[in-house]
């Protein structure tokens, strides 16, 4: 996968669509939201890239990298830019 981060530095990305996991009640991430890289093992990524036949990226809400990490397609993730204080 191109541009792929780095597992012990959580990248950030904006979400271009909303996303709903329906085996995990509660966990919505609605477009526009602010992801991160997950930093942690999720070996769920290869499977689901080899099941829909597009690249995943595991994200999750908590800015350290840390679970609960979900995998997304990564063509509705757009590289957040940080902003220089």
């Amino acid at each position: 996968m191109k541009n792929a981060p780095e597992l012990n530095s959580p990248q950030a990305f904006y979400i271009t669509e909303t996303v709903l996991y329906p085996l995990e009640p509660g966990y919505l991430i609605v477009r526009g939201s602010i992801v991160f890289a997950c930093a942690m093992p999720h070996p769920g990524v290869a499977d689901t890239t080899k099941i829909d036949g597009e690249p995943h990226l595991a994200v999750t809400l908590e800015p350290g990298g840390g679970y609960p990490c979900w995998n997304v397609p990564t063509r509705i993730l757009l590289p957040a830019i940080p902003m220089n204080n």
